[in-house]
């Protein structure tokens, strides 16, 4: 009995890729050649995706306001929890024109304040479609916020002193 597979026939054990013989006698690869054109393909497709991770924004820069942007407390979610107080401020486009085809219409910022101290932390940062629904939510784990006095005259100071007012 011959090793090579005949055309049409599968045995048990045969995992990798087949080889079959033409009329001829001669071994067909098609098999291992469409996988090995395929090969760089997936390079290009796994190179491109771990560059886009890479480039990604991190959640501080996500909560940095821009020149080009308009921030403002939402004032309904000013909650006080111990002393603890969570308060979000939504980020738009001033010119919601110039806003570039794919990229969010708006970010929600969520901070958690400790007025006692006068310190900041930031918890997450939401990004909306033109829909007004989730595009992604970029969260810090509970616990580990980095409470920090605001820079003075920055956003998070006018934040902070709205949110403990």
């Amino acid at each position: 009995m011959s090793n090579l597979a005949v055309p049409g026939e599968m045995r048990r054990g045969d995992h990798a890729v087949m080889t079959r013989r033409d009329a001829g006698g001669k071994t067909n690869l098609q098999g291992v050649r469409m996988i090995l054109r395929s090969i760089p393909l997936m390079i290009v497709l796994l190179a491109g995706a771990s560059a886009y991770a890479r480039d990604s924004d991190t959640i501080e820069q996500l909560a940095e306001v821009r020149d080009f942007e308009a921030a403002q407390i939402d004032k309904q979610t000013v909650k006080t929890l111990g002393e603890e107080t969570r308060v979000d401020v939504r980020v738009t486009w001033r010119d919601p024109g110039q806003r570039p085809p794919g990229a969010p219409v708006s970010r929600v910022l969520r901070y958690i304040v400790k007025c006692k101290d006068q310190t900041i932390g930031l918890a997450a940062v939401t990004t909306i479609d033109q829909n007004g629904k989730m595009i992604k939510r970029f969260v810090t784990p509970p616990g580990s916020w980095d409470f920090v006095p605001p820079k003075k005259g920055s956003h998070e100071e006018r934040w902070l002193e709205e949110a403990c007012h």
